[in-house]
Order: C-alpha cells, then sequence, then structure tokens
C-alpha cells in the first residue's frame, strides 16, 4: 500500500461524476477504524479537504464530497495514524445528502452561510437523525462562542430529543448543552449532564472533566474542580486547554511556581494563545524571575 511520511498507509481512489454529483462513500471494517477524506491527488503529501471518521453507524466512516470541475480523490484508511490491518468495505453511491463538511466552515467570510446550513438541516425532520444531531452540535458549537448560551442550551435539547439517538450524538449534546447551563449559572443542571453524558460513555473523558472542573470552579468548589482537571491531564497528557485551566487555578490562588509550569506544558503543546504568554508573564513577575 502507499505510505505517508507519518507512516499511515492509505489507499486512492479517483472520484468520477459529473459536475455538481454528490458521493456518498462508506467504510466499514470489524478490525480497525475507519477513516476517509477527500484529496485534490493521490500524492502521499496532499493535503485533506474535508474528512470523517465515525460519519456511518458504529465507527464506520460515512463522507459526501460535491465533485467539481477539478479531479477529486478519496483516501481511505484507519483512524489515527493509519497502522489498522484488516480486511474492510467500502461503498460508494449518489446521494442527495448535504456535505455535513459545509457546517465546520473555518472562513469568517462564509460562517454566516454555514450556520444558515447548519440551522436548515437541523430542523428538517426528512433528514437522519445523525445528520440533525451533528448539524445541531455545529448550531450550538457556533452559539457557544457567541455566548448566547440559551440558544445552545435550546438546540442541544432539541438535539436529546431525537428518537434513536445514538450514544455517542447524545454525549456530544450533553456535553455541549452543560457548557451553556455552564454559561446561564445553571450549575447543578451543568453538573446533571456531565454526569449523564459520563454514563453514557461508560468511562471518565478529558473533555468531560474539563467542563466539570470549570463548572466545579465557578461553584467554588476548588478541591473537586483541582482533582476533576489533574485526573483531565492523566488521561490526556496532550490537551493543552487542560494545563491551561490548572495553570490558570494556581494563577488565581497565587502559587506561581505552579502557574508557570503549567502554562508553559500549554504552550508547548499549542503556542498560539496569545492570553497564556501573557499570564505566564505575569506569574514570572510575581514570582520575581523578572527583577
Amino acid at each position: 500500500d502507499p505510505q505517508r511520511s507519518n507512516g499511515q498507509h492509505f489507499l486512492c481512489f479517483r472520484l468520477v461524476g459529473a459536475p455538481g454529483d454528490r458521493i456518498a462513500a462508506v467504510m466499514s471494517s470489524t478490525a480497525f477504524d475507519p477513516y476517509l477524506m477527500t484529496v485534490p491527488s493521490c500524492e502521499p503529501e496532499a493535503e485533506a479537504l474535508s474528512v470523517d471518521d465515525d460519519g456511518g453507524e458504529g465507527v464506520d466512516a460515512r463522507l459526501v464530497a460535491v465533485l467539481g470541475d477539478a479531479p477529486l480523490f478519496l483516501r481511505a484508511t484507519a483512524g489515527g495514524f493509519g497502522h489498522g490491518h484488516g480486511g474492510f468495505s467500502l461503498r460508494l453511491e449518489r446521494t442527495q445528502d448535504f456535505p455535513l463538511e459545509v457546517c465546520f466552515e473555518n472562513d469568517p467570510a462564509r460562517r454566516q452561510d454555514a450556520l444558515r446550513t447548519c440551522e436548515r438541516l437541523a430542523g428538517d425532520d426528512d433528514q437522519p437523525v445523525r445528520v440533525r444531531a451533528i448539524t445541531g452540535g455545529r448550531v450550538a458549537a457556533f452559539a457557544l462562542e457567541r455566548e448566547d448560551y440559551a440558544s445552545a442550551v435550546l438546540q442541544e435539547s432539541r438535539t436529546l430529543g431525537l428518537p434513536d439517538l445514538a450514544a455517542e450524538l447524545a454525549v456530544d449534546a450533553y456535553l455541549r448543552r452543560a457548557q451553556g447551563l455552564m454559561g446561564l449559572k445553571q450549575h447543578a443542571e451543568a453538573l446533571e449532564d456531565l454526569a449523564e453524558a459520563e454514563r453514557l460513555l461508560g468511562k471518565p473523558h478529558a473533555a468531560i472533566l474539563i467542563v466539570k472542573s470549570l463548572v466545579l470552579n465557578e461553584m467554588g468548589d476548588l478541591g473537586a474542580a483541582g482533582a476533576a482537571i489533574d485526573q483531565a491531564i492523566a488521561l490526556e497528557p496532550g490537551n493543552a486547554q487542560a494545563w491551561a485551566i490548572r495553570g490558570g487555578a494556581a494563577y488565581e490562588s497565587e502559587e506561581w511556581g505552579k502557574a508557570i509550569a503549567d502554562l508553559t506544558e500549554a504552550l508547548h503543546r499549542n503556542p498560539e494563545p496569545a492570553v497564556w504568554y501573557y499570564y505566564r508573564g505575569r506569574a514570572h513577575d510575581a514570582n520575581g524571575d523578572n527583577a
């Protein structure tokens, strides 16, 4: 099989059809976690245009691609670093489904169009539950970004009311609704949603513990908040946000050495957020390091 520089093995196929055709690719395997992406060529280092990991049933990958004038290719591999081995099936079919990737548009000039598309799909009773849940989650995420917490809670409450909602989609909805409830200062309800998300998942998860820590901190339970963020870091030591939150808590309690250490760990994992540099600098000043 072809192999990328990171060791990822893959197969690549050209998608053929007329411009505007929508093609759904579904990859299934009982041996590994399937992963699909569209790419502009079969060159190993070609950058992905769209990706999907678990958009189908269970851990199946399902990706909808819209053909245009330029050639478009489908890269199929295993999740993570593509080290899975074993049999798989790959099915291609024309579809009327809208590619969900449009809801994850990051270009500021196109975000409003993306939001309107997501709202339309989330509210369309004729769409599959999976589509309504995923697009509804994106609508809620947009609302959280603009601090419209009531709209986020309303949207995820609608999602959680959908029939036969898959557990993994319910987990995401409970997590986002908990964030909205935290923004509304409804802390007890937020903790209930987080507990339900963890129950459905069947195990602790860093993303849930991070939000739980923030909720508990706002409630003034600093000991429990600290225990939750410690557990999040233990489960996912590569999570920059978790390190930054623990560093922020240390900063607030004037534990300058701990704040500097944790914010440094956060910046090693994600060097972008300027605010982390700011508070680390303030901690150095308070610690007398810049005297």
